[in-house]
């Protein structure tokens, strides 16, 4: 009995737009807040690469309906955008910008003709504020620094998105380099190139703890680039798809261990062998 399967599935794939408006021809990222029903782009090659919205009520026929005023913001390497359905910020729709070298801002992007920028947040050995993600209850932005040498994820309070406080970081404690986060279901899940997948509980936020991981890269743990790029955990089944620059597509399930059974005295004979007429037990 083999321990790993190849299954071969074949997809028909149509392409079904291309969008060029203003001269869009290539962006870093893309996110879309679902509730709104607005996309996001990241670092495009229009605006001067700042935020840029696309309303999806037609989703064969997005097009573009705002964006940041370059004057007012930086470039927006990643984003997160979010539509708050209660407490103080009901109803509006914001964006948590990793904006490269200017760092992490946060804008209200609710008119998309005015969107403005609310706050910009500040950490110890600031270099390159690469990406970040939400606690799924919108009190923690954690973000990675892709150039700071440093194996470590920082964390915000944005329970205030006008004052976000820097509150500390956490590390896997090895030298590679983190790059990509993500948090669902009260665990964080984090692409840290040559130390592959790391897993954290985030039960409590402020001091997630390392709980499994999982190298697509043997061979080192050090800095730079190289092994897993990003990580989707978002799966309905709990499984997570890892992208690895070098090695594939891998996709893997982070729960509990299979349960195994010992019989004492062996297996039973199998079902095949046994006499006609009689029955098992």
């Amino acid at each position: 009995m083999p321990l790993f399967r190849t299954i071969v599935v074949v997809l028909v794939v149509t392409l079904v737009q291309r969008i060029t408006e203003l001269g869009l021809g290539t962006s870093h990222n893309i996110c879309i807040d679902e509730l709104s029903g607005f996309l996001y782009l990241a670092a495009a090659n229009i605006n001067q690469g700042r935020l840029v919205a696309m309303d999806l009520s037609d989703p064969a026929n997005p097009f573009i309906v705002g964006g940041v005023d370059p004057a007012l913001g930086y470039v927006s390497h990643d984003v997160q955008v979010v539509t708050y359905t209660n407490g103080p910020y009901a109803g509006q729709q914001i964006a948590f910008s990793s904006s490269g070298t200017d760092g992490f801002e946060i804008y209200d992007v609710t008119d998309k003709s005015a969107m403005t920028l609310i706050s910009v947040g500040t950490y110890p050995n600031e270099v390159y504020t690469h990406q970040g993600w939400l606690s799924e209850d919108y009190q923690y932005f954690y973000i990675n620094d892709e150039l700071d040498g440093i194996n470590e994820t920082v964390i915000f309070d944005v329970s205030n998105i006008l004052l976000p406080c820097f509150v500390g970081t956490y590390s896997s404690n090895v030298p590679a380099t983190d790059h990509n986060v993500y948090l669902h279901d009260g665990f964080i899940c984090e692409a840290e190139y040559r130390a592959g997948m790391r897993v954290f509980d985030a039960t409590d936020p402020e001091n997630p703890v390392q709980v499994g991981w999982i190298d697509t890269f043997p061979g080192d743990d050090s800095a730079g680039s190289g092994g897993t790029w990003g990580v989707y955990p978002f799966l309905p089944s709990g499984k997570v798809i890892i992208s690895d620059k070098t090695r594939g597509l891998f996709v893997v399930w982070p729960g509990a261990a299979p349960i195994f059974f010992v019989l004492a005295g062996g297996a039973p004979p199998h079902s095949r062998s046994r006499r006609p007429g009689t029955r098992s037990t």
